[in-house]
């Protein structure tokens, strides 16, 4: 892996490119985009990705029109963030490409015509759809693969909108969590101004310009003080001290025939009052250093490394071992302007590391298990900061991906081939942040009144894996915690257990004093 790593590679080669004998315009996925595309296509859907969300009416709409408008502001969308109407050409040498296809006016409504679906629901409820379309595969037949979702109330064509649901459903190579959110509100601003603009012409769309809106990898939008790699044509040559070099060797070294997933999802919130008063424990007291509080992620991390140990007990044997799972940075801090902006950058611009969590952390001294109280959980969520900060303190946040995620590839390719994948290192978990940095609360039409509030928003994936793939987030001060699982391997029944018990442990920190942090 040596002579792999310390490799001259040129970024380059994540730009857009055209190809006019094919009327096409297209690129290399790089990084975690190339990872989440090798997920789909060998592990059988392996994240694929879900934004849904809620939303409140104020407005006085019919169901028509809230129809007519939703799929103007999909073709809108199309215009400002192509990407939606990408297709993947896959390839196992890593050089699977995102290709966009610039159309006319009558291409772009037969797009939407396949991809802009309405659906209904008692409650307008987005939630049970997307576990319906998690069992369908992406990308479709016909190359598709990004819909968008209107759920309505039955009847929602005779009586006035008070509520409805939408969902998009994706493939995670074009965007990540974060990126989904951008997208979400994007729509929903624009979808407010449709809904009142009947007095206000909207500008044409100019088909076939849009190709200048089609974003970047982020490799080549990446800060100055952002490590690069050698390239070919270069004098200089690798070498593990090399910050590029020795982040991406730091990563990797840390690095049956599965059945098709059946998606399922639970969530568990916390109340206000909880989660006011979690908030607040997690913030020392102005007599102690600030610098050591702890967020919200190292608290949900270290109680999940709890609940893991909770349905495993350990013993002394296992002292030397970890609790391990990938680390997803949102590293668009590191991009440059305007990309690094609010809703600057809706596509895939994730940092992914291994953290780990030291099982001897759960042992006494006399190699008993540790009772799982406050005291054990301050220990874990010290190590949790710590292993958080020495992520940060790596010199290379995301560059390194490009070059790396072509050695991570190839081997989930040859596990897959043989038959020998692994499960997932103990459990997957996202810190989805406070969902209020990417999505606004209220969207106003082209007066300024507020005619839409967001009620809710969730992130969802396909995950095939025995364990669940865990998220916390918050929105209006309420916290969330989520799991997304695979109904063959896990019962809801066993994972309502897991988040019971996750929520439980959390809340010891309401305890801590200024002594625990």
């Amino acid at each position: 892996m040596a002579e792999q790593i310390l490799a001259k590679f040129d970024s380059t080669r994540f730009l857009w490119k055209e190809f006019p004998s094919e009327g096409t315009v297209s690129r290399i996925l790089g990084g975690g985009e190339l990872v989440r595309d090798v997920n789909n296509r060998h592990m059988k859907g392996e994240q694929n990705l879900f934004v849904g969300a809620h939303v409140n009416v104020s407005a006085t709409v019919s169901g028509s029109q809230l129809t007519n408008a939703a799929r103007a502001t999909w073709l809108w969308l199309r215009y400002h963030v192509p990407v939606i109407a990408t297709s993947i050409v896959p390839d196992d040498e890593g050089t699977s490409r995102l290709v966009y296809k610039p159309a006319n006016e009558a291409e772009v409504n037969e797009w939407a015509s396949r991809t802009f679906i309405v659906s209904q629901h008692p409650q307008a409820d987005a939630e049970p759809l997307r576990l319906k379309l998690g069992e369908e595969k992406i990308s479709s037949e016909d190359g598709l693969q990004t819909w968008a979702h209107l759920v309505l109330t039955p009847g929602s064509d005779r009586d006035p909108i008070t509520k409805f649901g939408f969902l998009v459903r994706t493939h995670h190579a074009p965007f990540d969590g974060v990126g989904l959110k951008i997208l979400l509100n994007r729509y929903l601003i624009q979808l407010a101004k449709h809904l009142g603009s009947t007095d206000v012409p909207q500008s044409p769309l100019q088909w076939g310009s849009e190709v200048a809106n089609l974003l970047p990898a982020v490799y080549s939008i990446l800060l100055p003080s952002v490590p690069r790699a050698i390239p070919s044509d270069s004098s200089e040559e690798p070498s593990s001290t090399h910050p590029y070099y020795g982040t991406m060797g730091a990563m990797l070294q840390s690095i049956g025939e599965a059945m098709k997933p059946s998606p399922g999802r639970e969530v568990l919130f916390f109340s206000a009052s909880e989660s006011a008063q979690l908030l607040a424990s997690l913030k020392p007291s102005a007599k102690v250093d600030v610098g050591k509080a702890y967020t919200l992620t190292h608290l949900a991390h270290a109680a999940l490394a709890m609940t893991v140990i909770a349905d495993n007990p350990t013993t002394a044997d296992a002292s030397s071992l970890v609790l391990s799972n990938l680390h997803l940075r949102n590293c668009r801090e590191f991009l440059v302007e305007p990309y690094s902006s609010r809703d600057g950058y809706s596509g895939y611009a994730l940092g992914v590391s291994h953290l780990s969590v030291p099982v001897s952390l759960f042992i006494t001294a006399d190699g008993k298990p540790a009772p799982l109280d406050k005291q054990t959980l301050v220990k874990a969520m010290k190590a949790v900061r710590d292993s958080y900060e020495q992520q940060k303190a790596l010199p290379d946040p995301i560059n390194y991906m490009g070059q790396a995620s072509l050695i991570f590839t190839q081997n989930i390719i040859a596990g897959a081939k043989a038959n020998m994948l692994p499960p997932n290192n103990c459990y997957a978990f996202s810190s989805d942040s406070i969902s209020e940095k990417q999505l606004d609360s209220s969207f106003a039409d082209s007066s300024g009144k507020a005619i839409l509030e967001l009620s809710d928003a969730f992130i969802s994936v396909n995950h095939i894996e025995p364990a669940p793939f865990f998220r916390v987030s918050s929105w209006k001060g309420i916290i969330e915690l989520g799991a997304d699982y695979n109904k063959n391997l896990i019962s809801a029944a066993e994972v309502k257990v897991h988040m019971e018990n996750w929520k439980r442990l959390m809340l010891l920190a309401t305890r801590m004093e200024g002594g625990d942090y």
